[in-house]
């Protein structure tokens, strides 16, 4: 997720990173025994659309943050 101020050309060079570099990137987050089994298995999704952001969305309305639940300006 970026800002509308964010130039195209650093979200692509920021996603190419983070594609590149996720397997350190997942190692070190799940460092720590408190971690390792909530993180086994997990991968960068790089090839989402705005809707595949709705289950969070609804997540936050039903927790009670309704704030959290739209994008600015919509």
């Amino acid at each position: 997720m970026a800002g509308a101020h964010v130039p195209p050309e650093t979200i692509r060079s920021l996603r190419q990173a983070i594609i590149d570099n996720s397997a350190s990137i997942i190692a070190s987050i799940g460092q720590g025994a408190e971690h390792v089994k909530r993180y086994q298995g997990m991968r960068f999704l790089t090839a989402m659309a705005d809707k595949d952001y709705n289950v969070v969305r609804a997540m936050y309305r039903t927790a009670g943050y309704p704030e959290y639940a739209d994008f600015i300006g919509e």
